[in-house]
Parts: C-alpha cells; structure tokens; sequence
C-alpha cells in the first residue's frame, strides 16, 4: 500500500479517485474517533504516506473556498509539490486541530491568534502524532470548506456523538423546530462540494509528486 488516506466523512471523499494502490479510510469526526480507526487500520497494513485529508475552516484571511492546504513539517512532499504546481491550488501552510468545530469568525479570528494557524479541523494533530510513533511520513491536506470570515449555518457541535458521526435524528428534529436555518444549511452544502472537489483534484497532484 503507497498511501493511506484518512478522511473524517465520507463527504471529504465524495470526488476522490484512489489510485489501485491507495487504502481510503473514513474514521469519524475528532480526535478519538481518528485515533482508534487509524490504529486498527495500522494494525495491518503499512503504508508510504499517510494522508489526514478532508474540509478545513480558514484562519488566514487570504484563504479563500476550495483553497487547500498542505501542512508537510516533515518536509516529504512540499519542495516538490510547489516546484511543479502552475496554480493556486494547494499553498502550504499550518493547520491546527481543535477539540471542536469553530463556528464563528470570532472564535476562528481568536484560533488564528493564538495558534498562528492558517486552517483548523479536528484530526490531522492526531494523525500525525500516531503517524510519528509508527515511523511513517504524513502530510495534512484540507480544502477550505468556510473561510475565516464566514460562520456556519449551524452550531455542528451539538449533533456529534462521541464515536465521531453524527445525530442525524437530532439534527433533523433541530431544523424542523427551525425551518428558516435550512436556506443557508442548503448554501453551506453547495459550498462544501465546491470544497470536495478541490481536496479530490489535490490529492490527485499528491499521487503524482509522491
């Protein structure tokens, strides 16, 4: 196996094409969830490169939807990503996880002071800290989903379980007792595909650098 590619949902994969070669695992939302489906994924198979791919919030207010950002610190994949790239794709950059999702620009404007991080999810800290232990290269790769400037439709926090997926049921409970959210949800939606679309086509450049 050349790269194991993790993804939190199955969304984040949605236009994604592996290569034969290439393992995709879905492991939940947040810290807990990652660990323990990228352990048992390890326990038998080892491979190249891990990727933690999926969505990010921008913290740096120059990134903007469909950006994605490489977070390579070991220095595996960056030099030789940015010397071919003929777009704006991919820029490399840091992205921090946070023990929840950041659902307004305040909260992401006061992230981005503290951490000097240009994008935050919930997986990639994890990823790489297990990835270290086993002696394995990882890079982080995250397709901004909502920039710094914008807040999400919803507080997504609240329909988390613990396991990393969602209370479908309660979010749907949610919007009926709130119907005039769903316009934006909608919106949000249309945003994140463009987002998907973007992470599948830098995946691809990655594949052909590695």
């Amino acid at each position: 196996m050349k790269r194991l590619i993790c993804f939190a949902v199955s969304d984040e994969k949605r236009f994604f094409q592996p290569a034969p070669d290439d393992k995709v695992l879905v492991t939940g939302m947040g810290a807990r969830a990652a660990e323990a489906a990228l352990r048992k994924s390890l326990k038998d198979n080892r491979p190249e490169l891990i990727v933690a791919a999926g969505f990010a919030g921008g913290l740096n207010p120059q990134l903007t939807l469909g950006q994605v950002v490489l977070d390579d610190r070991q220095g595996a994949a960056a030099a030789r990503i940015n010397a071919r790239k003929d777009s704006a794709l991919i820029v490399t950059g840091i992205i921090f996880s946070s023990a929840r999702v950041l659902i307004t620009p305040e909260e992401k404007g006061k992230c981005r002071s503290e951490t000097h991080a240009d994008a935050v999810d919930m997986e990639s800290e994890t990823i790489r800290r297990i990835a270290g232990e086993q002696g394995i290269p990882m890079i982080a790769l995250r397709s901004i989903s909502d920039t710094v400037h914008e807040m999400l439709p919803l507080d997504f926090n609240q329909f988390m379980t613990p396991q990393g997926g969602m209370r479908f049921g309660r979010l749907i409970a949610h919007l009926m007792f709130h119907p005039g959210k769903i316009p934006s949800l909608l919106r949000f939606q249309k945003r994140v595909s463009i987002a998907a679309r973007e992470l599948a086509k830098a995946l691809e450049m990655v594949n052909g650098e590695w």
